[in-house]
């Protein structure tokens, strides 16, 4: 079964966590000199605590207060090719340590292996066209199927009737969308992605009838949810993962909040709405 979560951060959020953290750095960097000039008062000269060590102390301080806006931050500033590296465990025994290792390996779920999108307006591709490798999926799939779908097309714009030629070729619906989709995605045949925002999708085969009025509400807010993404079929030969996980579909479609909702100081992500349509030739193994 699928599902999608959607997580944000605020804009305002990030800028107000910035602003605190510059305003904790000046703010121990006038301690730390006002602990110096008062060295005499600490009795420096008496072989009292030397001054700089107070000094520690109180950026050791600062450091605990700031730790959950320094976790923020790097949250943001994360990258895809860094490996997560962090402190060891301290004063724990070894082989305690190596048991929580393994439950946690145990108890991971298994995922893909993440990688860098290139995004590119659809607009930009059409000056560099290139319909080879579209024409050659389409003519296995009507030497396939047996059916001409250019002359269905050219005949359903021409205003006849397209349920009755359906009926004469035996051509079903979804072969009309089915030909759409492959029209569409030719100006690029590599995209793994489609993106817009209270958009059409591009659906692969012809969706239910009452696809939208079965799209339910926002869970959280009550508002309407708007298609946002699809992922593509050519995602699934890119995914790697290093279990056995493997996964097969024709496109995938994600709907979200049209008001993009979020509770403040929520923590949890928002379950979404997801409509998933099967690879067209998966019903030749049923």
């Amino acid at each position: 079964s699928w599902k999608v979560l959607r997580s944000q951060y605020s804009q305002a959020q990030e800028k107000q966590t910035r602003d605190l953290g510059v305003k904790q750095k000046q703010e121990s960097n006038f301690a730390a000199k006002d602990w110096c000039e008062d060295a005499d008062d600490w009795g420096a000269c008496d072989g009292a605590e030397p001054p700089a060590c107070a000094s520690l102390e109180l950026l050791g301080l600062k450091e605990a207060v700031s730790s959950e806006v320094e976790c923020a931050s790097q949250l943001q500033q994360l990258h895809l090719s860094e490996p997560a590296h962090g402190p060891g465990p301290q004063d724990t025994h070894p082989a305690a340590a190596s048991e929580d290792m393994v439950m946690a390996t145990a108890g991971s779920p298994p995922v893909f292996q993440p990688f860098y999108i290139n995004v590119v307006d659809e607009e930009d591709c059409t000056g560099f066209l290139d319909t080879d490798h579209a024409d050659k999926l389409l003519k296995e799939y009507q030497q396939r199927e047996c059916v001409d779908l250019e002359q269905m097309m050219s005949e359903s714009s021409a205003g006849e009737d397209i349920n009755e030629k359906y009926e004469k070729s035996e051509v079903k619906s979804w072969d009309h969308t089915f030909h759409k989709f492959m029209k569409r995605i030719s100006v690029c045949p590599e995209q793994i992605l489609r993106y817009s925002w209270a958009g059409q999708p591009l659906f692969i085969t012809c969706p239910p009838a009452n696809l939208e009025q079965a799209i339910p509400a926002c869970s959280n807010c009550g508002s309407s949810r708007v298609f946002e993404f699809q992922l593509m079929p050519m995602l699934v030969s890119m995914l790697q993962s290093d279990s056995d996980l493997s996964v097969e579909f024709g496109t995938v479609l994600v709907y979200t909040c049209e008001r993009s909702c979020w509770p403040t100081n929520h923590q949890t992500p928002l379950e979404e709405f997801i409509f998933v349509q099967e690879d067209p030739d998966q019903r030749l193994f049923k």
